[in-house]
């Protein structure tokens, strides 16, 4: 077989193998929720290091037919790639209970992750065994992975635009179709009828068994088409989502927490899901003052205080923010809405329906992510208002608890009050729960945000809740008595309940929406008061303000404080816990037992694969410390530029496609240095550290500088930005390997095998690091991880 088909098959089954990453964490969002996306880079991972201790075990009889085994893994690949999702959505997962009955919920989410192994495994035994070719061929066999992988990771998202989520599947079958082409062991004649007829099979194994998606029973699309007469009337695909709308007679969703002495008539309505679940309410409203109901929600609170304000909407949704500006005339309305989905979906098929609030008079509607646009803006608002945060309400946070949200943190409410005019309000709605933890965390982020430009925070909010949500307002100028009183007579008539005002008594509070206890009122005064940092520490949840190095605002649970909390909760802990979390964690377990299991079974006494093979501790730890390091970054470079790219998506294609591309044109480029591997090796690892630790200086402000740019601007930026430190990463992976193949040859699929594990446990640590110490502290342990691995690098030299 020729060197270049070989390698262009390489290249077609890593596009496939990336381009099915990003399709399942479609696929997982979809049917779950975002966070279970992370999961599926875990299993890729560890497939692809299943797949080197099979060849380490088996090395000896699949070299003596490397060609018919290298077809027979692209052929099967193919045909497992509908075969995985299809069985994957026959395990009854139910997330919910996680907590609850872990034992079984345990054994349902191995069973998923067994279910997308298959395609994998058979994928990275057949790039593993493209490696084990001769020496001086790894440097290009390892640069077709790479830089497929990064196409893979460009062309998933050009996949999403054109097609749903089954085509983009049997898409990328087809190209595994094309790379088994490329390596036909038989002649002419015969691998003609052969890949005929797997043609065939491959089309009617799509269509008997399809790759469809389905939804969790507790997603919001699920609960409602349970409902008798309600049908989608609209449905659309692409990168950022899957987008339902829903009618019926029993679509009665009102606005979160509107007051029950509501008086005014709710208009026809009709629901727009993104996802299944991520609800936008499109009411169709004929004139203005029609949006009166609105003004008896707690998000109106602000317009009580400013009249006819020039206002910004972040996040349109389904135009209700923008009915409430225009039922109080404000004199101009920004409204911003970064899915190009939800837009075409309102100008077009429901432009008759409630979505011609984005065509009003006085609506200037922007595509693009709020701090992006702040960034570029230099105009400001009277009144900045936020999303309510968790849109859905139906899952609540504690599925939300692993996700990122830039725009709660420190950094983004100063650009907010940045943005602010002298008589300025900034309005924030979020859920309640109980024991108080979101709306005292927004308390905290607002009162950290005043302390930072010297302002004494107790003088410039306020606070009330309803039986659902609490509207917070921040104010630029301290609070006049005349504001106060509007406050207090806004929540009287209308029945919601004051939570925090600078001259607040204990007795007004608690009046409409009764709970058995409040910590309000002494949780306020503490966090506006010198024992803030001992009262953070005492209190049962973690409420302190999110920051950009740590953006998860829905993350409550000190995982440390378990004990406290199973003895002030009693039997209730399992209620509180987050799932998102401890998804996390379980999937951290499993793999890393199963990581262990496979890199040790090679060693094991009476097997002869590795026996008398001598620098197996040092190939442990090079390849081990390389497959760390690199996940680390990579998965904190995705997590950071999820803020920049403003989409998980986005910004997993752009690191993606930039670290494996450029990473793979690294690895062609190592063997072509004059120097000696050694020198080679040493002067990777330096650049990688002394890039890693300037990133941690300027990276954000360099971001920050461009984040108003348009989005393929930005792509273009990461991916300039990554490229010099994907490049020196490129370098190590090859330059070990052909060093391991050229002392121990036997080493080389266990190696492979130990980078794959060590680069899933990395994969599944990764978020649970940057929730407990941020990615800063996150990137210097993959700074230490190269720089180790540098040094080890001369101890992989022949005796």
């Amino acid at each position: 077989m020729s060197v270049w088909r070989l390698r262009l098959a390489i290249f077609l089954m890593s596009l496939a193998v990336i381009g099915l990453e990003l399709a399942l964490m479609r696929v997982l969002s979809l049917r779950y929720w975002y966070y279970f996306a992370s999961m599926v880079i875990s299993v890729a991972l560890l497939g692809f290091g299943a797949s080197g201790t099979a060849l380490t075990l088996w090395q000896k009889p699949i070299l003596q037919r490397r060609a018919a085994w290298l077809w027979g893994l692209a052929v099967t690949f193919a045909y497992s790639l509908p075969l995985s999702v299809w069985v994957s959505q026959k395990i009854p997962l139910d997330e919910h209970y996680l907590a609850w009955n872990l034992p079984r919920q345990w054994l349902h989410i191995f069973g998923l992750e067994c279910a997308m192994l298959a395609p994998f495994l058979l994928a990275g035994g057949l790039i593993g065994l493209a490696l084990m070719d001769r020496p001086e061929h790894i440097h290009g066999h390892y640069a077709a992975n790479m830089m497929g992988s990064g196409a893979g990771a460009l062309g998933a998202i050009v996949l999403m635009e054109l097609l749903p989520l089954e085509g983009v599947l049997m898409a990328l079958a087809a190209l595994a179709y094309l790379a088994a082409v490329m390596l036909v062991p038989w002649p002419r004649a015969k691998a003609i009828g052969v890949m005929t007829l797997v043609g065939v099979g491959l089309f009617l194994t799509g269509w008997l068994f399809p790759p469809t998606v389905i939804l969790s029973p507790y997603k919001k699309l699920s609960l409602e088409l349970a409902k008798p007469g309600t049908e989608i009337i609209h449905t659309q695909f692409g990168p950022l989502g899957r987008i339902d709308v829903v009618r019926g007679p029993a679509v009665h969703d009102a606005p979160p927490g509107m007051s029950l002495l509501n008086p005014h008539p709710i208009p026809s309505r009709v629901l727009l899901l993104v996802d299944g679940d991520e609800t936008n309410i499109i009411y169709d409203v004929e004139h203005p003052q029609a949006w009166a109901f609105l003004d008896y929600t707690t998000g109106a609170l602000a317009y009580q205080l400013v009249e006819q304000p020039r206002t910004l909407v972040i996040g349109a949704g389904g135009g209700a923010a923008i009915g409430l500006a225009l039922f109080h005339r404000s004199q101009q309305v920004v409204a911003l809405q970064n899915n190009r989905q939800i837009i075409e979906t309102m100008l077009g098929p429901l432009a008759d329906l409630g979505g011609s609030i984005y065509r009003a008079p006085t609506v200037e509607l922007h595509e693009q992510d709020a701090r992006g646009f702040l960034a570029a803006a230099s105009r400001r608002f009277d009144l900045i208002q936020l999303p309510l945060f968790d849109p859905s309400g139906t899952t609540g946070g504690s599925l939300r608890a692993a996700m990122e949200s830039y725009l709660y943190t420190v950094q983004a409410f100063d650009m907010l009050v940045d943005h602010l005019t002298e008589r300025g309000l900034l309005s924030v709605t979020v859920y309640t729960k109980h024991p108080p933890r979101d709306h005292l965390r927004i308390f905290d982020l607002a009162a950290q945000t005043l302390r930072r430009r010297n302002l004494e925070p107790a003088a410039h909010l306020a606070m009330i809740r309803s039986w659902e949500t609490a509207t917070l307002l921040l104010a630029t100028q301290p609070w006049t008595p005349q504001a106060l009183q509007r406050i207090r007579s806004f929540s009287q008539d209308r029945g919601f309940d004051l939570c925090y005002l600078p001259d607040l008594h204990p007795s007004e509070t608690n009046q409409f929406h009764v709970i058995d206890q409040t910590y309000e009122v002494e949780a306020f005064q503490a966090l506006l008061g010198p024992s803030r940092s001992e009262f953070l520490r005492q209190y049962l949840f973690a409420i302190e303000a999110p920051t950009d190095d740590r953006p998860y605002f829905n993350q409550f649970v000190r995982w440390r404080a378990l004990p406290d909390m199973r003895e002030q909760l009693k039997g209730t802990l399992p209620a509180f816990l987050e799932l998102g979390s401890l998804l996390l964690l379980v999937a951290l377990i499993q793999v890393a037992a199963l990581a262990s299991i496979m890199i040790l079974a090679p060693l094991l006494p009476g097997l002869p694969a590795l026996r008398g093979v001598s620098r197996r501790t040092i190939t442990l730890a090079y390849f081990s410390m390389l497959g760390v390091g690199f996940m680390l970054l990579e998965i904190g470079f995705l997590q950071k530029l999820i803020l920049y790219l403003s989409h998980p998506i986005y910004s997993a294609a752009a690191v993606i496609a930039t670290f494996l591309v450029f990473g793979g044109l690294g690895s062609q480029w190592s063997g072509r240095w004059r120097a000696t591997p050694q020198h080679v090796v040493t002067a990777a690892a330096a650049v990688i550290v002394a890039l890693s630790l300037s990133y941690l200086s300027w990276l954000d402000k360099w971001l920050a500088l461009t984040q108003s740019w348009p989005l393929g601007w930005r792509m273009a930026n990461a991916a300039f930005t990554m490229a010099p430190l994907a490049f020196a990463l490129g370098h190590l992976f090859p330059m070990g390997l052909r060093r391991t193949a050229e002392a121990a040859p036997a080493l080389i699929p266990w190696a492979w095998a130990v980078n794959g594990f060590a680069s899933v446990v990395a994969t599944v640590s990764a978020p649970l690091l940057a929730m407990s110490i941020g990615f800063s502290r996150m990137t210097l342990i993959a700074t230490g991880c190269y720089a180790l691995a540098g040094g080890l690098f001369y101890h992989l030299r022949k005796k």
